[in-house]
């Protein structure tokens, strides 16, 4: 997860990732800079939710 208006890092660099890592997935959350989870807590419990489900299922 990366914020959109990330000015420290960017978020390049998170959807970078996909081409070495092929089961990651990437979420750029707009309205977001670097502190996604005061920024956007809302948009962050969500995502972590929906990852974990998915994680239980595969297991």
């Amino acid at each position: 997860m990366a914020g959109r208006q990330d000015s420290t890092v960017g978020y390049a660099a998170a959807v970078g990732l996909l081409d070495t890592h092929p089961r990651a997935t990437v979420a750029v959350v707009d309205g977001a800079g670097h502190a996604l989870p005061h920024e956007r807590p809302d948009v962050l419990r969500a995502l972590l939710a929906e990852w974990l489900e998915r994680v239980r299922a595969s297991a």
